[in-house]
């Protein structure tokens, strides 16, 4: 920490105090002896020249000659002058020495230690050599007793030096220390008096003000041509207003700075200008990052979702006063799954880089391309004044794509499904813009991607209607608005209609639609993952209607009940069903599960342990549509399946082609698990399933799906 020397003040420290003592009791003394001198009738030159002798060496002492040897010298002179006047036998000579001597003995205030230790011997001893002399004003009883308080008043005059010097020396160690913390500290330290003479300052605070030191200490801001203006208006106006003035940015290095200038005071009066300076670069930095971060594509480096709705905003508003269109352009990066799944996400990643790049290629000045999420990017097109221009704009950005993908030898290459939206003049729905590209991309996507699909009235109303959908088919599933229908299920070498089980199949009367085909909202379940809430409901509701048919006909009636493989490799999807059959009270064999082959087979290692442990339970397991998959037999040999029901497409083919039906009837045979025909539909078919020897079987002609009440009065 540099600090500006302390220069000489009016008032004076203790020490200095004490100096002055000795040389004005020099000049009092010699007064009191000329004084006393005139007062007699007697010669007076002897007085008078030790009057002017320490007159003399009083003046001295006042106008600064205060050293050690000084005051030595001065004392010595005093002895002499005393001890010659009290060999003349001057009045009041003795007196001239004891009030020296009572001078003397606080010296250790202002001697050195070592020197300071004798004063108290010394000076009390000094004064009792005035006994021999009858000088000492007093007897030997008065004598002793001064000079027992001679060496008292030295031994406390001592101590007091010795507190005085180690606070001074503490004092002044701590002053070193904390110089020494506020040069290595980082933040920028300094203070000015109150005429703005710099007086102390870091080495922080002299780089960022351009100071050099020593030569800037105790010069004034106008001294200093570098220093920056707004430092000198700073200073200026904090001591002059008394105020701080918080929050002051400086540049210097090329480095940002925040300085705060504030007052330093006494509660009297003010004491000066002090400053604190902390750079804020990396600060400023950080922040300005996590802005970016919050409005960029962090791989892409792209404006994200939010700069992209923010944008648009401002072009419609700007197409408003111009009376020109605006586009947007909704992009999707073609079978983008497959690439990441079958070539990694690092190429994946490295596509999405490469699409972004090509797209700021072509798009024009002014134009913002956004990357939205996932494998979808957006492009802003305001200012147009034709919808062909959008159009051509929007087959560059998809021809643009088109390229094979550096680094993955060819096989990975993008292409990009586009939606195209317009936007009139004073159109302002930055919602309804964005939704009508995002659904002409779908058109794009479901006219065979790889092309460009403006959105027209038609796509518009697709795609509300299958919004709506969504919305009904979410409300269906959670309040409870699907029903059941249960076909029944025939063990066909009884001697009459003797149903053993029943399938569950759900049904949706959609309100204000009618009946939707399960083919349709079993697919939109999958797509909005339904799934697992909807097979839930038809558990829970199927197992408690066969509750009631058992209880009722007192047969260990079974109930089906359609499952998919998300349910089989879900973490807890055997655990719902447990707890299901728990509810109804009902053992695991009145339940089968049923799941196509194709779904099976799509994930074997993970759907084996569920299927172990469902078989655990009691539960049996059939595979669905038997025939139309690709499954391996070795594998269904394998898998703990019960049951396998034969599609309804082999049925068909009865009567008149009945070796395919024979034949897959045969495998099923092979694989050691009981076989169900479904899609028995006339009274040829059944025969011909009879005969080969299939011992369950369903279908219209045994019965038609119907719901829970109809089956329970048919039951009786």
């Amino acid at each position: 920490m540099w600090r500006l020397p302390a220069v000489p003040r009016r008032s004076l420290t203790i020490p200095d105090r004490v100096r002055l003592l000795e040389p004005v009791t020099c000049a009092a003394l010699a007064a009191h002896t000329v004084v006393l001198q005139l007062e007699v009738e007697r010669t007076w030159w002897e007085a008078l020249a030790v009057g002017a002798l320490l007159a003399a060496l009083g003046v001295s002492g006042v106008l600064g000659r205060r050293s050690v040897l000084d005051s030595t010298v001065r004392g010595a002179v005093v002895v002499v002058a005393g001890t010659l006047l009290l060999s003349q036998r001057v009045p009041g000579s003795s007196s001239l020495l004891l009030w020296y001597f009572v001078v003397a003995s606080v010296h250790p205030l202002i001697l050195p230690r070592r020197i300071g230790r004798v004063v108290p011997v010394v000076v009390p001893l000094a004064y009792l050599t005035l006994l021999p002399q009858e000088a000492a004003d007093g007897g030997v009883v008065v004598a002793l007793v001064r000079a027992f308080f001679l060496a008292a008043l030295g031994v406390i005059t001592g101590t007091a030096a010795a507190a005085y010097r180690q606070a001074a020396r503490e004092r002044g160690e701590s002053l070193a220390l904390l110089d020494t913390y506020l040069d290595a500290t980082t933040v920028g330290l300094g203070f000015w008096d109150p005429a703005l003479r710099l007086v102390r300052v870091n080495r922080g605070l002299a780089d960022v003000l351009g100071l050099t030191l020593p030569a800037a200490l105790g010069r004034r801001p106008h001294d200093e041509a570098a220093l920056d203006p707004v430092v000198r208006a700073s200073l200026e106006r904090v001591l002059a207003s008394g105020e701080p003035l918080p929050d002051v940015e400086l540049l210097a290095n090329g480095r940002v700075h925040v300085a705060g200038w504030f007052p330093v005071r006494t509660a009297s009066r003010v004491l000066g200008v002090g400053a604190v300076v902390v750079d804020v670069t990396e600060q400023r930095r950080d922040a300005a990052a996590l802005a970016h971060s919050a409005t960029h594509d962090a791989l892409t480096g792209l404006p994200n979702r939010t700069l992209f709705h923010d944008r648009v905003e401002v072009a419609l508003a700007q197409s408003g006063r111009d009376g020109r269109a605006t586009a947007v352009l909704f992009c999707d990066v073609d079978r983008f799954k497959l690439v990441n799944d079958s070539l990694g996400h690092a190429v994946g990643d490295e596509l999405l880089r490469v699409v972004a790049d090509r797209l700021q290629e072509v798009v024009r000045p002014g134009d913002t391309v956004a990357r939205l999420g996932g494998d979808e990017f957006a492009v802003l097109c305001p200012g147009l004044s034709t919808p062909d221009e959008a159009r051509a704009l929007a087959e560059r950005v998809r021809a643009a794509a088109r390229v094979d993908l550096p680094g993955a030898g060819g096989v990975a290459s993008a292409s990009l499904s586009v939606g195209l939206a317009l936007a009139g003049p004073g159109e302002r729905d930055v919602a309804g813009l964005l939704r009508d590209a995002d659904v002409a991309m779908y058109g794009a996507k479901g006219a065979g991607r790889d092309r460009v699909a403006v959105l027209d009235p038609a796509m518009r109303e697709r795609a509300t209607t299958t919004l709506t959908l969504h919305a009904d088919l979410r409300r269906a599933v959670r309040e409870g608005e699907l029903a059941l229908a249960y076909q029944p299920i025939h063990r066909l070498d009884a001697p009459g209609p003797a149903p053993v089980g029943w399938e569950a199949l759900a049904r949706w009367d959609r309100p204000g639609h009618g009946p939707v085909p399960p083919s349709e909202f079993v697919a939109v379940a999958e797509e909005l993952r339904l799934m697992d809430a909807l097979t839930d409901h038809v558990l829970r509701r199927a197992l408690a209607d066969v509750r009631t048919w058992r209880e009722r006909t007192g047969r260990e009636l079974t109930v089906a009940v359609n499952t998919s493989s998300c349910q089989l490799t879900s973490p807890d999807g055997v655990d719902r069903v447990a707890a299901a059959l728990e509810r109804a009270g009902l053992p695991g064999s009145a339940l089968q599960l049923e799941i196509t082959e194709t779904v099976l087979m799509e994930d074997v290692a993970a759907a084996v342990p569920a299927l172990q442990r469902l078989r655990r339970l009691g539960v049996r397991m059939a595979v669905d549509d038997f025939g139309t998959g690709y499954s391996s037999l070795a594998y269904l040999r394998d898998l703990p399946i019960d049951v396998l029901k034969v599609d309804r497409s082999f049925t068909a083919r009865l009567p008149d082609d009945e070796s395919i039906f024979s034949m897959v009837v045969d495998l099923a045979g092979a694989i050691g698990a009981a076989t169900v025909v479904e899609g028995v539909e006339t009274p040829g078919q059944l025969a011909r399933v009879r005969r080969l020897g299939c011992p369950y079987a369903q279908g219209y002609l045994l019965g038609r799906p119907v719901p829970a009440d109809a089956v329970t009065a048919a039951l009786g």
